[in-house]
């Protein structure tokens, strides 16, 4: 009997050493896996680009950033000065419903772990897929004034107030159920509708934008500009509403519609 038993607790014991040896040897395998861009935001903390592009690309909020499920950004060349140029990247399966497969390129002038600093507006560019980016890059280069003095007084700087993508800035101001209240206004059925809180200028605004379903790659989208008070009657909030017409270059139809109602440049939140 105690013969049986001695062999019963060897067994386990083997059992045990080899469970721990298996999780030893995925882990070594794990540690040494990398996604197709070694330099991606998930492995080198790059919370600045993604920053720039929540801040300036409409529907990004919800993208499964940090697992790399959707999309992937990193760098890709940096300045004399330190500005880097950045790219944003949406994978075959998780399009997004702007532009797809294809590629945007930033502009940060200032990044660090705290805040990143950028040109309002005009940081932004998108390239379609196949079409060599080159023409595209040095314009966004020369409208950012690459390799040039920095001029941060003229940068919306922004901080980065959490270490994971999921929040990476303050663009919460504790709204909830827009999607429907809009779609209510805009005669919208709200089930499949998709609220983002775009962005804010400090100074009462904020731009976001409402897809009426996000199911649908040629949804029509609205920029919808509110009041920054989550204590008001949230109807009230909504100044107005235009729709998006421009999709696969929205920057500058933004920026008139910012303009319209006041929005307040340069200065940081």
């Amino acid at each position: 009997m105690i013969k049986k038993a001695l062999n019963f607790v060897k067994i386990l014991s083997f059992c045990f050493v080899f469970i721990l040896l298996i999780l030893i040897i995925l882990t070594l395998v794990s540690s040494i896996y990398r996604p197709r861009y070694e330099n991606s935001i998930y492995y080198n903390d790059r919370d600045d680009l993604l920053v720039i592009f929540s801040y300036t690309v409409p529907n990004i909020y919800y993208l499964d950033i940090e697992m790399e499920g959707d999309v992937e950004i990193y760098p890709i060349e940096e300045d004399k000065l330190g500005r880097t140029l950045g790219i944003l990247q949406y994978n075959e399966v998780k399009k997004n419903a702007l532009f797809g497969e294809n590629a945007i390129y930033c502009v940060l002038q200032s990044g660090s772990k705290k805040e990143c600093s950028f040109y309002e507006d005009v940081c932004c560019v998108m390239v379609e897929n196949g079409v060599d980016p080159g023409e595209a890059i040095e314009q966004l280069k020369l409208a950012n004034d690459w390799n040039k003095p920095l001029l941060l007084e003229q940068c919306r700087t922004i901080p980065i107030k959490s270490g994971w993508p999921a929040g990476v800035y303050d663009n919460d101001y504790g709204y909830t159920a827009y999607d429907t209240i809009i779609g209510d206004v805009l005669g919208w059925e709200s089930r499949y509708a998709l609220f983002d809180i775009l962005c804010k200028d400090g100074n009462g605004l904020c731009l976001c934008t409402l897809e009426k379903d996000y199911r649908e790659p040629e949804s029509p989208i609205v920029l919808v500009m509110m009041r920054e008070d989550e204590s008001a009657d949230p109807e009230l909030s909504i100044i107005t509403t235009r729709p998006l017409e421009n999709r696969t270059s929205p920057w500058e139809e933004i920026h008139a519609f910012k303009e319209e109602q006041g929005w307040h440049f340069c200065k940081s939140d």
